[in-house]
């Protein structure tokens, strides 16, 4: 029954010994009534990390996080969104959401298709759409932008040129000068 071997097979003493030994089902005793079951193999477990990681949003994919007291230096692309908490030094490229946290700051340059920034951006920002500085926000250097959200107390120093539809057609403004405390109203800035 378990182990037992037809004696027409003869063994072959040089492939035995080299081959490698393979695990043996023992036998289960199921009950306090002694009966056996039969052997049955358990699934791998998977790690927590695994496990962890496999239950990911699907919002989390694309995510990078650079988080406080991190630094990171270097080139990213296709990054969907890039959430800075800590200090990056980079070239973003083929980025959806670059967001800079209250206490981030992100130098370099970025080519994003919207931009929310809390912290602080020195270098040249291109924005496809919405560009929005927040109160706590401060962005020097040249700032490219479809659409601006300055709010009051929001510091760009620097450049803007933003795109702007007039009588229709679309084109391009540029201004230049510091908001930070009047920001209602961008047009007192001197229009090239």
């Amino acid at each position: 029954m378990f182990g037992n071997r037809s004696k027409s097979a003869p063994r072959d003493p040089a492939t035995a010994e080299n081959a490698p030994a393979q695990p043996v089902a023992q036998p289960v005793r199921t009950s306090t009534t002694g009966g056996f079951a039969a052997p049955t193999r358990q699934p791998p477990q998977r790690s927590t990390a695994l496990a962890a990681n496999s239950a990911l949003n699907a919002a989390d994919q694309g995510k990078l996080i650079v988080g406080r007291d991190i630094k990171l230096a270097g080139e990213i692309n296709a990054c969907d969104t890039l959430i800075v908490e800590g200090i990056v030094t980079a070239d973003l490229r083929d980025t959806r959401t670059l967001e800079v946290l209250e206490g981030g700051t992100f130098a370099g340059s970025a080519n994003v298709d919207r931009a929310e920034i809390n912290g602080s951006f020195e270098g040249e920002l291109q924005v496809t759409g919405l560009l929005i500085i927040t109160a706590s926000g401060q962005v020097t250097g040249t700032v490219h932008c479809g659409e601006l959200e300055l709010q009051r107390g929001g510091i760009v120093s620097g450049s803007i040129e933003m795109a702007s539809l007039k009588d229709g057609r679309i084109g391009s403004r540029s201004a230049r000068g510091n908001a930070s405390y009047k920001t209602q109203d961008i047009s007192n800035f001197d229009a090239e």
